[in-house]
């Protein structure tokens, strides 16, 4: 995001993923976007869907994002960042059981 022109950075990226058979370079990208997104929402030192919003207002953030995520996953960054962040405080108990039984195992 610090490019000087972070779409076409991102589309860069995305062109040399592309030619990884494994499809893991995709997937790295995608992680490495989630990790910018979780850091701007948690900036000012708690989850924020404001923050997410912040960042998702930001023409070169949101060009550079458009890039590298499919527009289904775009609209779920941008349609409800709330419920992104009170899922994130809060859980469901089910997966968090499920999540510790499995690590048991």
């Amino acid at each position: 995001m610090q490019a000087s022109d972070p779409r076409a950075a991102a589309r860069s990226l995305v062109r040399q993923a592309a030619n990884d058979e494994t499809r893991q370079a995709v997937r790295g990208l995608k992680a490495a976007v989630s990790d910018y997104l979780i850091r701007e929402a948690t900036s000012g030192g708690g989850l924020s869907g404001k923050s997410i919003r912040e960042a998702m207002n930001d023409p070169r953030t949101r060009g550079a994002l458009a890039e590298i995520l499919t527009p289904a996953e775009m609209r779920r960054i941008t349609g409800e960042p709330h419920k992104t962040a009170m899922a994130y405080r809060h859980p469901p108990k089910v997966k968090a059981q499920r999540a510790l039984k499995d690590r048991a195992a």
